[in-house]
């Protein structure tokens, strides 16, 4: 009997991910859209990811497992490469959907040739292991609700590289496209390559995403901004950027100096005490400017945490 493909091929990579997947599959599970397949690519988890997959009877999801850890990229390409539908949308196994996300998605894409689309993040944070609605990150101005190709350079300029499109697969086929073996900006790589490959991008400023913000050390989020860094360089290097995109490109590795300058700064505090800040500050005038900045966030990500008993970075 001829099997009939579904629309969409959902792909979800997962490690390690026990305490989050269910929440993650649920949100899949419940769109208005259903027409869908789950792939899940467990990365040779150590805790009960498996068993939390395997809970769920529905026959649109398909577990894959790799026999070593190999990272999220390989775990996405190894999805990929069985899906089925011709649109590939990418889901994190700490973070879920708004129960319309594809049926708007889907919506936006049939009124535009596009190769992908993707819309706003909402920013949660998480209460007694539950993903909680903080506030939408808003990537670019747009007109509210409609659909506005983005460049790859209006990309880069963006506030984030952090997106989550909906991809034709034909494009990612066509292309020969896979992730790189990178452990951390190896979908904004992909993406990245795509947009320079020619494959329209949309954005839609609606948040249908909804991105955990999980607790993560100071070093860390060096460790990630020193990362990013590393790879805007590398594709810099092989890439043959227009004249535009690299000027996008300086700004943005000059913000993630900035940022990772900034942390670093903050880490060097939480083992000084506040006491070292004000001479750092006067030495490094940079630092006061960029404090200055972030304060109003920072104190409002903190109260929201307090008063809703969360956690998240």
């Amino acid at each position: 009997m001829t099997q009939i493909s579904p629309t969409v091929s959902v792909v979800l990579p997962a490690f390690n991910a026990a305490a989050t997947i269910a929440e993650a599959i649920r949100s899949v599970l419940a769109q208005s859209f259903d027409d869908f397949e789950l792939l899940v690519c467990d990365d040779f988890s150590q805790d009960e990811t498996v068993s939390q997959v395997r809970e769920f009877s529905d026959t649109r999801i398909r577990l894959i497992r790799n026999e070593s850890n190999s990272g999220p990229g390989e775990s996405r390409d190894r999805a990929i490469a069985i899906a089925r539908g011709p649109w590939i949308a990418f889901l994190d196994a700490d973070d879920a959907w708004a129960p319309d996300r594809l049926e708007r998605l889907l919506a936006f894409a049939s009124r535009q040739n596009v190769g992908m689309i993707f819309d706003d993040l909402l920013l949660c944070q998480q209460k007694a292991g539950r993903i909680v609605p903080w506030k939408p990150a808003r990537l670019f101005p747009a007109k509210s609700g409609e659909p506005t190709e983005i460049s790859l350079s209006k990309y880069l300029s963006g506030k984030t590289l952090l997106i989550k499109p909906l991809v034709s697969r034909s494009a990612i086929t066509n292309l020969g496209l896979r992730h790189s073996a990178r452990k951390y900006g190896e979908d904004a790589e992909f993406f990245i390559r795509l947009m320079q490959a020619g494959v329209s991008a949309w954005y839609v400023n609606i948040p249908l995403y909804h991105y955990r913000l999980t607790p993560g050390s100071l070093s860390t989020q060096v460790s990630r901004s020193e990362r990013m860094t590393e790879m805007l360089y590398a594709l810099n290097g092989e890439l043959n950027f227009a004249a535009e995109v690299q000027g996008a490109l300086k700004l943005k590795l000059a913000r993630l100096k900035r940022k990772a300058d900034y942390d670093r700064f903050l880490s060097e505090l939480s083992r000084t005490g506040l006491r070292a800040a004000p001479g750092r500050l006067l030495q490094e005038p940079r630092l006061a400017v960029e404090f200055a900045r972030r304060l109003p966030h920072a104190a409002m990500s903190r109260m929201r945490s307090w008063l809703h008993g969360s956690t998240g970075r």
